[in-house]
Order: structure tokens, then sequence, then C-alpha cells
């Protein structure tokens, strides 16, 4: 009763087309050669493997590395031999354990159907994959709809996943990059933005453990999306005064032990392998012996302006129908009031961690795609701000106008890439340009 509720609200079954065509369109692509690599590629089978290792080949410790045949893209720089013997992968297994279920419907199938293909990258367990990928899309698009009810209508909420989704590089990482951890992140962070609202409007303990089980795995999906708690510790705050006192609040033993409890609950799993493995509970999994790259944070020259304007994947001249979110957090404050302190305390953390980060341009790939995770808080803000202007006429004719340019803009860029990837590395005014020429040559 409760599903057929949900799929009552015409938007609802819109957005559950919206993933299914997604899902569809890229089967086709990986099945017709389209696509030139497996969907699990790159940073993909590093969030991947430790399904592969614990269901197929029953090696946590991932010795068997050189007896795949899958796509190798992504091992070099991501798996580590450790003093213990064993090989520890960089990323953490917060997206394995997302993956999961659809992983063992996947490996179920393909030992009834394909018994000689159980390696965990053949066919229906990149089929499986591009599902899960596509379903926990819905679950963001879904928990942010929901979360907006209360600061806009159905109709601009439903236009603005519809926007953000064409307009921003969520759609290629729902499709071609789709195996990487960002639509990942960006169905946790709505969660949690939904369980926030759902708890303060009616606390139990019940709603704390699940608040802390979804902390816990944005932040096993990747760890600096911990900033993300601010937006439940500055829920309803507008003043430093009232800061104190909700934090102080929260700190109460009652207020935050089931937080915890979830969150160690999430962890726990990590924090074993990572003492089987390597020899310690915590450990930097960025830099291992043998990383051949500097990674780390330069926390004292923040590249801002960067990230998000310049050409080399700066967020507002590769998506620029992101301005309307930001024009959503500048001009309506106060009809978003209880959740607007914690979102953009976050946002500007975020921007900041990234803008730190010694890729902060995400070091390859179509647009700044550290941004995709922020997706639901795009779409949130973009949704109030088409609320607030949709009695002034001129203005929505305007924002219509320049949102239909801006997706345009950014798909240009997206379909370009998709045949000759020429952004894919670092972008200057030269690459841009390249783009443009192989439109003029296609049209010519």
């Amino acid at each position: 009763m409760k599903i057929r509720k949900l799929f009552s609200d015409k938007y609802i079954v819109l957005m559950a087309c919206i993933a299914l065509a997604v899902f569809v369109i890229t089967a086709l692509g990986y099945y017709t050669g389209f696509m030139p690599f497996a969907y699990m590629h790159s940073d993909g089978n590093g969030y991947y493997m430790y399904l592969p290792a614990w269901f197929v080949y029953k090696d946590p410790g991932i010795h068997f590395l050189d007896q795949l045949t899958a796509d190798p893209s992504g091992f070099e720089n991501t798996f580590y031999l450790m003093e213990t013997g064993q090989v520890v992968d960089k990323y953490t297994m917060g997206v394995a354990l997302l993956e999961l279920p659809f992983f063992l419907v996947a490996h179920l199938l393909t030992c009834i159907f394909l018994p000689g293909r159980v390696d965990g990258y053949s066919a229906i367990y990149q089929l499986g994959m591009m599902a899960s990928t596509c379903f926990y899309y819905f679950i963001g698009c879904l928990c942010t709809y929901k979360a907006g009810q209360k600061y806009a209508s159905k109709k601009s909420l439903f236009w603005s996943v519809v926007l953000v989704t064409l307009g921003s590089g969520l759609l290629h990482y729902i499709s071609r990059d789709g195996s990487y951890s960002h639509v990942y992140s960006f169905a946790c962070i709505a969660l949690f933005i939904l369980l926030i609202q759902k708890f303060e409007e009616r606390p139990s303990m019940k709603l704390q453990l699940l608040g802390g089980l979804i902390f816990g795995m944005l932040t096993l999906i990747r760890v600096t999306n911990v900033v993300m708690v601010m937006i439940y510790v500055c829920f309803n705050v507008d003043s430093f005064r009232n800061f104190w006192s909700r934090l102080l609040n929260i700190l109460k033993p009652k207020n935050w032990i089931g937080i915890a409890a979830g969150f160690i609950l999430v962890w726990l799993p990590q924090l074993i392998y990572w003492k089987w493995a390597a020899g310690s509970f915590i450990v930097n999994s960025y830099n291992l012996p043998g990383n051949v790259f500097d990674e780390r944070f330069y926390w004292t020259e923040p590249k801002i302006l960067n990230v998000l304007f310049y050409i080399n994947r700066g967020i507002f001249f590769w998506c620029p129908v992101i301005v309307l979110s930001a024009l959503g957090f500048i001009l309506c404050r106060k009809y978003i009031k209880e959740l607007w302190t914690g979102l953009m305390v976050s946002l500007l953390l975020f921007i900041y961690i990234i803008s730190a980060w010694w890729c902060y341009d995400g070091l390859c790939g179509f647009t700044n795609r550290f941004f995709v995770d922020m997706s639901g808080v795009f779409m949130l803000m973009m949704a109030v701000f088409w609320e607030r202007i949709r009695d002034r006429i001129a203005l929505r004719r305007a924002a219509t106008v320049f949102s239909i340019v801006s997706v345009i803009w950014t798909n240009l860029f997206m379909i370009e890439y998709w045949f000759n990837e020429t952004t894919k590395y670092d972008v200057h005014i030269e690459h841009i340009l390249q783009v443009f020429s192989w439109y003029r040559n296609l049209i010519g």
C-alpha cells in the first residue's frame, strides 16, 4: 500500500522513468560498444573490489588482481601491498556496501545462467551495477523531492530535479561513469537531510539510529562528507547564541547515543578490515607506501576561484544552471530558514575542502565531479528559487531561457566528451575551442 501510494504521485513516476531510461540507454551504450570500456572502470573498480574479493575469489587480501580479465583501469595507485602481506584498497567500502544487494542478485543469476563467467565482471555483474547506480539516483531524487515539499511545490521540485540532472555532471555520473562514488553520496546526503527533518518534527531513538547509519554510510563513501553533519548541528540556527544553545542540547547523551551507535555499526567492518590488512584500525588510505601521487590537502592554499569559475572544470563555467541554485541560497533564506544555515555552512566547508585537495579539479573526468555529491542540495535550493519567482512572469521567463541555454551548453561538452574526451584532463581555452571545432566539422 505504501509503494502504491508513493507511485500515485505522477512526478515520482516520472523520476522513476528517468532512472529507468538512463539504465536502458547506458546498457545499450555498453552492449553496442559505444562506451569504450567496461562499466566498472577506473575509480569504480576500487570502490567495487571488496565484493568480488569476498564473494567470488574468497580473498579479502586482494591477491587475485593478476588473474582478472576485467578492465584494469584504476588498478594502478589503488591497491597497495602492506607489510602484513595483504593488499589494501585505497577506497573505503561504503559504495560496495550499497552495491551489495545488486551484486548478490547479479552473482546468483550469473551462477545459474553463466556458470563459466563467475568472475565478478561479466555482463550480468555489469548490468547489476548499472541498476545499482540508477536505483540510488532515484533514491536521491525521491528524498530531495520529499524533503523539499515543505518549501516548494511538487512541480518546482520536479523541474529542479530535471534541470540539475541534465544541466550538471549528474547525468554523466549515473551513466558512463556511474560506477564512481558520486551518485551514492548524492543519495545519502539527500536521505540524511530528509531524516533530519523527520527527526526534528518527531524525535525518536529509531530516527536517531537511522540518522547515525546514514551519516556513517555517507562518511564511509567519502570521509570528507563528514561536513554534512553541520546540516544537523545548525538546524534552525539563525544566530551564534542560538548555535551554542543547539550544540549544548545535541551534546546531551540522550540526543547522540543512537546516532553514535548507528555510525559505529557502519564503520566497524572498515576498521576491522584495516586492522587485519594494514595492521592499524585507523589508516590514511590515500597515503600508503607505493602511492606515486602526493595526495594531500593544501589547507592554506585553497583554489576556490578555480573550483568555482575557471575553465578547468569550474562549476559555474561548466554547469551554469547551478547559478539558479546559488540565487536560491542568496535570495530565499527566509523561506527555508530551518535548513539554510546548515546547508550553507556544509556547502562552504565542502567547497573549501575540494579547493584545498591536491587535485581540486578531480584530476580527470567530465566537469568537477565532486559537486555531483551535492546535487540534492542544488535541487532543493533551485526549487525554492523557482517557487519564489512563480508569480513574476518576466523573471520566470528569463530564468527559463537561461536554464535551457545552460542545459544545452553543458550537454554540448558532454556529448563531445563521450566521443573524443577532449576535455578529460587539464582544460584550457584551446580545448574549449577544439570542442566547438568538432561541432563545426560535424555540421559542415
